[in-house]
């Protein structure tokens, strides 16, 4: 039907109504979709395509102005989908487009199978990029909260040594797994005692130097990228 011939103030209340409800219906199959395709060699990532509401931000100019917004703001991402939603959704150009605001929100759905062999770069780097963008996680009662703590410590990192890393691609990954973040660095930065292959033992005042003595119970350890 034409959804646009509609009241102003009925469409309002469909879109708080798909806004509202949009979190519970992320697909529950992301992550095992996610691990058919790493078996696949070659696999495209992509959001799945019945995100619910989703093409309401997809449709025209008028729709999109009116709801991707308040979308935005209220859709509960999973880790696993997170790049793909980030590269999608939140970019600033053209801003006309994708309707997206600097000082909008993100919720980030936690599972506890999804914190193994995770590259969250991506999201520290948008971190970085809008440090007043509200980043929230949410996570079910079988995850750790101080688990969940460690991972809000690393992303609100606000030493300048660690922003100036991110910025400046120094950093090239920070992967989780299960008990540790592993903090991968490019090879002309690594000090000497990084570089080694076994019995690499981190300096005791070398974590603070880049803010990352509050991670815990995470464990830290690092890596070099010889590419």
């Amino acid at each position: 039907f034409r959804f646009l011939d509609l009241p102003g103030e009925l469409r309002n209340r469909i879109y708080e109504y798909a806004a509202a409800s949009t979190y519970r219906y992320f697909p529950t199959a992301t992550f095992h979709n996610e691990q058919k395709r790493k078996r696949r060699r070659n696999a495209p990532t992509s959001l799945p395509d019945n995100i619910a509401f989703m093409g309401l931000t997809q449709a025209s100019v008028q729709l999109r102005s009116e709801f991707r917004n308040l979308w935005l703001n209220q859709v509960r991402v999973p880790l696993c989908a997170l790049d793909s939603f980030l590269t999608l959704f939140m970019t600033t150009i053209p801003k006309r487009k994708t309707g997206f605001d600097k000082n909008g929100s993100l919720r980030i759905w936690l599972r506890r199978t999804e914190l193994n062999d995770r590259n969250i770069i991506r999201l520290l780097k948008h971190r970085v990029r809008f440090p007043d963008f509200d980043i929230r996680f949410e996570y079910p009662p079988d995850l750790p909260t101080a688990r969940v703590d460690g991972l809000r410590a690393l992303l609100d990192n606000s030493h300048p040594r660690w922003i100036g890393w991110v910025k400046r691609n120094i950093i090239s990954s920070v992967r989780l797994r299960l008990a540790s973040i592993v903090i991968v660095v490019k090879e002309r930065h690594a000090p000497a005692w990084m570089k080694k292959t076994s019995g690499m033992v981190i300096p005791l005042a070398y974590l603070p130097t880049l803010g990352l003595e509050n991670a815990s119970p995470w464990r830290i350890t690092f890596g070099v990228d010889y590419s």
